[in-house]
């Protein structure tokens, strides 16, 4: 009896694992795009998140990682192209060129995340009760 109470107590607790992270996905998700402090934070939040279960970690770890990389990549991007059309600032290209480097490369590591992010959330969703 007390092994079929541990039993059900882990499930739930895996259970609520995948909920508690899929519903910090989907806040992620639905975020406004240009909003990068809000995403930043949202996913923080989500990687902040205490789980045990393997699928919710991947999930959680993956996405929110992807979103942070994605924001990061846009704000410098941003700010580049900012720089770029302030006509009375001297830039310096060889910064300019850094941070435009940094920024591709953070795309390019959010793109396989984003990618990753999509398998794990299905995988959650998949082992979610109906």
């Amino acid at each position: 009896m007390v092994l079929f109470l541990c039993f059900l107590l882990a499930c739930d607790t895996e259970v609520q694992d995948r909920e508690r992270v899929l519903a910090g996905i989907d806040r992620l998700q639905a975020a406004p795009a240009k909003d990068y402090g809000a995403r930043k934070g949202l996913a923080n939040d989500l990687l902040a998140m205490q789980v045990k279960s393997p699928a919710a970690i991947r999930a959680r770890d993956a996405c929110a990682n992807a979103y942070l990389k994605l924001a990061e990549s846009n704000e410098l991007s941003e700010g580049i192209e900012k720089e770029l059309s302030d006509t009375s600032k001297k830039s310096d290209p060889l910064d300019l060129a850094k941070r435009l480097e940094r920024s591709d490369t953070l795309l390019q590591e959010a793109e396989g995340l984003l990618e990753t992010c999509k398998v794990a959330k299905g995988d959650v969703i998949a082992k979610s009760p109906q």
